[in-house]
């Protein structure tokens, strides 16, 4: 697993092109917890909130095709045992606005790997399901950098750090 410090040391080393490469690890790991959001925090201090959001952003919503691609080769596997249930689940999938549902899970700290993997078993398009992603990290990557860089800015005028 990748520790805070080596993630810390890609994007210091890399800058930008450091960011947008541990997005996409981080989120390419399927099922793990990561500790990109708190590399990200930190980040924010050194970095330019925005872009560190936007580029975190990208490559984690590249990092997250893992997840839909999975779904896509797995299909005829899990339709062969589950093609009932994947139907009614797929049923009320596209009648609850699917772009709200894959923003919410991208935006927030939800389980992505499932809906990734879902809208790659049922083929939901590719070209349906980057947008509300890739808005969706953005949120979350801005929220978590401008929380960092306004945090340790806060907590400097202490005298802490």
């Amino acid at each position: 697993m990748l520790g805070i410090e080596t993630l810390l040391a890609l994007a210091y080393s890399y800058w930008y092109l450091g960011v947008f490469a541990i997005g996409v690890i981080t989120s390419a790991v399927l099922f793990l917890p990561t500790p990109a959001f708190l590399v990200f925090f930190f980040l924010a201090k050194t970095f330019d909130p925005f872009l560190l959001g936007f580029v975190a952003g990208f490559g984690s919503a590249i990092g997250e095709l893992t997840g839909y691609f999975t779904g896509v080769i797995s299909e005829k596997v899990v339709l062969k045992r589950y093609e009932s249930k994947l139907k009614d689940i797929e049923k009320k999938f596209e009648k609850h606005h699917p772009s709200i549902t894959i923003f919410l899970f991208a935006a927030l700290p939800l389980p992505f790997d499932i809906v990734g993997i879902f809208c790659g078993l049922i083929h939901y398009k590719l070209r349906h399901f980057m947008p509300p992603l890739l808005v969706g990290k953005f949120v979350k990557y801005w929220i978590i950098s401008y929380a960092g860089y306004y945090g340790l800015t806060w907590v400097q005028s202490f005298g802490f750090w």
